[in-house]
């Protein structure tokens, strides 16, 4: 039996003993293992880090992984409407920089925000 036949539940095991880096590196691997790394369990304590906008493809990711905790650099209208949309139950938001402050108004679309800091 090759490595790559272990069941699903074997490979996620061993996958959340690595750091997000080393998690990035092996989801590159092979499309099996982006498959894997992006299950939702091996991201649960995650906080993302928003810094630009971001495409379709890659709040696809953020929603599959259900991430509940991001950090915005530079806070927008769109921004806060996309973690809206994507990540609806998300607890926790943190804005670095709030330039925009109509924009507070999307985050009322977050029923399960326990934690804001501006």
């Amino acid at each position: 039996m090759s490595a790559i036949q272990l069941p699903e539940e074997i490979w996620i095991r061993v996958f959340g003993f690595l750091s997000d880096r080393d998690k990035w590196n092996v989801r590159l691997s092979c499309t099996y293992f982006k498959q894997l790394i992006d299950h939702w369990s091996l991201w649960k304590d995650s906080v993302i880090v928003l810094q630009n906008f971001y495409n379709y493809d890659f709040w696809k990711i953020l929603r599959q992984r259900k991430i509940k905790s991001v950090v915005v650099q530079k806070t927008s209208a769109k921004v806060l409407q996309q973690i809206a949309t994507w990540l609806p139950w998300v607890g926790s938001v943190t804005l670095v920089q709030c330039g925009d402050g109509t924009a507070l108004v999307t985050l009322g679309a977050l029923k399960h925000l326990k934690r804001l800091v501006i």
